[in-house]
């Protein structure tokens, strides 16, 4: 049978049996009640659709083969010009070969192996158990797989729309993929991997996901992330022993990482279970662990870490250069150090190991936060704005001889349980007054405890450095634990005569104060002289006695036990035959001259 002439379609709608030859020049053969062939096919488009059967001795040199519906069973291993299948069912028993297959719905089942050169999967079903080996082009869109397909090193493969089911076997990249759109959805036990020659290139923000069962993503090759500002998520489980990076947007990888490989681009956000192994290339501008489980097992270093959910294990000592702590738990037993900016800005976050904040840092502290175990050791400036900062066990927070620690709000350091400290070899600065800031851990100062308001010492008080009131010159009240001891030195700061807070330094008290250590007055020339109260208790008594006093020269010392005062006195010099001018090169008025009469000429 011939077609011989008519560019359209001839249609034989009654069940046909072929022994012979169907053939044709020009337009299209459709046989719509089923074709059983034992013989020859050479048409450039022949269509089938009913229960039809290629057998064994079948020909085939169809150009375009169609199946528009029904069943159709494939005995022998056919080489296929094209295979398109529209609806119904393809049974492949043995191994075929296309150099266009084009599944657009229905189901094709791969008894064996099968190649093709060209794939168009637009819907439909792909069945195994047998492999799909693509060599040239594959254009996935909204289609089901269900066996192993093999994309080769030569093979570009683009995915822009609808959602891909891939419900079992396995994907195995080993060219070009381009995905620009559309979920990727893995079942089951399905396996997704990226080899070493193979390239993902994610142009959108779209999903790549496990829905059902455990799946994985294995990218031994380069995932990058280069178009789409918003986010790439891989909900998937993953191993990265290649490049997972990117140029624009968000990565994340919610399903977890197990890394031996290089993480780069300007963000990447992790949860479920990641494992930073042996291997880890950091290169990623700003890490984000939002939940889940993340253990650095070697040396890591940041650029921008932000903790903000879920628990990060430190088992190697790892550096950042910059940290937002909004969420979750860090524990040990390594330390994590920074060198730029801490943002602290959660009562959801928990310290349980050494966060070491190195000199030139500044950390910016907002909210309440439990610090557990291990310590926090400042040597940069650490700005406390609000939030309790609740210490337990044996936490100890030390503000190096390098650090500052501003305390801007009125809120406590607290001793949760346990016996924690707090330990200030630098300058610890009560910022803002009035108000109270509470110190309930154990308080030892080497350094300068300084500012305005009141800080209150609930536990115990060390002090063997200075108290400084104000901030050049202020009134700074202490309460509870006495603030002196033989070693400590109370500095006073003598600036004008306005008063006590503007014109000089004050320190005030409610309850008893023993006096003891240096105290060290500092004079300006504009002071007029005069009386004036350096210590005020409210109640209480004044005992003891400073060791000694560095008081400039024209200065004096009253300890006043009626009205419990400490008070300094500026006065006049008064002598017969001492004199005192001011200095013209240095400013000083405590140059004396004797006056006399000079020698007779």
């Amino acid at each position: 049978m011939t077609k011989t002439g008519g560019a359209g379609t001839t249609l034989i709608s009654v069940p046909t049996t072929n022994s012979g030859t169907i053939t044709g020049s020009v337009g299209t053969i459709y046989i719509s009640s089923g074709l059983t062939n034992t013989g020859a096919l050479s048409c450039p488009v022949l269509q089938v659709n009913g229960t039809s059967l290629l057998d064994a001795s079948t020909v085939m040199s169809v150009t375009d083969f169609q199946l528009l519906g029904g069943t159709l069973d494939v005995n022998p291993s056919l080489a296929f010009s094209s295979l398109k299948i529209m609806a119904g069912t393809c049974n492949l028993s043995l191994s075929c070969t296309f150099n266009s297959l084009q599944i657009l719905g229905g189901t094709c089942n791969l008894s064996l192996p099968g190649t093709v050169l060209d794939f168009t999967f637009w819907g439909g079903t792909l069945n195994g158990p047998g492999s799909l080996t693509v060599s040239n082009t594959m254009d996935w869109q909204e289609a089901n797989m269900n066996t192993d397909l093999i994309l080769a090193a030569t093979c570009t493969t683009t995915k822009s729309t609808g959602a891909s089911q891939i419900i079992g076997g396995s994907v195995m990249n080993n060219g070009v993929f381009n995905w620009s759109g559309g979920h990727i959805n893995l079942h089951n036990s399905t396996v997704f991997t990226n080899t070493i020659t193979g390239t993902i290139n994610a142009t959108g923000n779209d999903l790549f996901q496990q829905t059902s069962g455990s799946t994985l993503f294995a990218n031994a090759g380069t995932f990058s992330k280069t178009g789409g500002a918003g986010t790439t998520t891989i909900t998937t489980p993953c191993t990265n022993t290649g490049t997972l990076t990117g140029t624009t947007g968000i990565i994340s990888l919610s399903g977890g990482v197990t890394n031996t490989g290089t993480l780069g681009g300007p963000t990447m956000q992790v949860s479920g279970t990641t494992a930073l192994n042996s291997g880890t290339v950091m290169n990623v501008t700003d890490f984000q662990q939002t939940g889940g489980t993340l253990a650095t097992n070697v040396p890591i270093a940041f650029s921008t870490f932000q903790m903000l959910g879920g628990t990060l294990n430190l088992n190697s000592p790892c550096t950042t250069t910059n940290l937002t702590f909004g969420n979750g738990t860090i524990n040990g037993p390594s330390s994590l150090t920074m060198s730029g900016t801490t943002t602290w800005s959660s009562g959801g976050s928990v310290l349980e190991t050494d966060l070491i904040l190195l000199s030139g840092s500044i950390t910016n502290f907002s909210a309440g936060s439990q610090l557990m175990n291990g310590s926090v050791t400042n040597s940069g400036t650490f700005n406390w704005t609000g939030g309790d900062i609740n210490l337990w066990n044996t936490t100890t927070f030390t503000n190096t001889s390098a650090g500052t620690f501003n305390a801007i709000g009125n809120n406590p350091i607290q001793n949760i349980g346990g016996s924690p400290a707090f330990i200030n070899a630098g300058n610890f600065i009560k910022t803002s007054g009035p108000g109270t800031t509470t110190v309930g851990a154990a308080y030892t100062n080497s350094g300068t405890t300084k500012g305005l308001g009141t800080i209150n010492f609930t536990s115990t008080l060390t002090n063997t450095g200075y108290i400084a009131p104000g901030l050049s010159p202020g009134i700074l009240t202490l309460n509870g634990a006495q603030p002196f001891s033989p070693t400590s030195t109370l500095n006073i700061e003598m600036l004008d005569g306005t008063g006590p807070g503007t014109g000089h330094d004050q320190v005030q008290r409610n309850g008893n104060l023993t006096l003891a250590g240096n105290i060290t007055v500092t004079d300006n020339p504009g002071v007029p002289y005069g009386t004036y109260t350096i210590v005020d208790l409210t109640s209480g008594d004044i005992t003891g006695t400073f060791g000694s006093e560095t008081l400039p020269y024209y200065y004096t010392l009253t300890i006043d036990l009626t009205n419990d005062e400490v008070k300094v006195t500026k006065s006049p010099p008064v002598s017969s035959n001492t004199h005192f001018f001011r200095s013209i090169t240095s400013g000083n008025r405590n140059h004396s001259r004797h006056w006399g009469k000079l020698p007779a000429c």
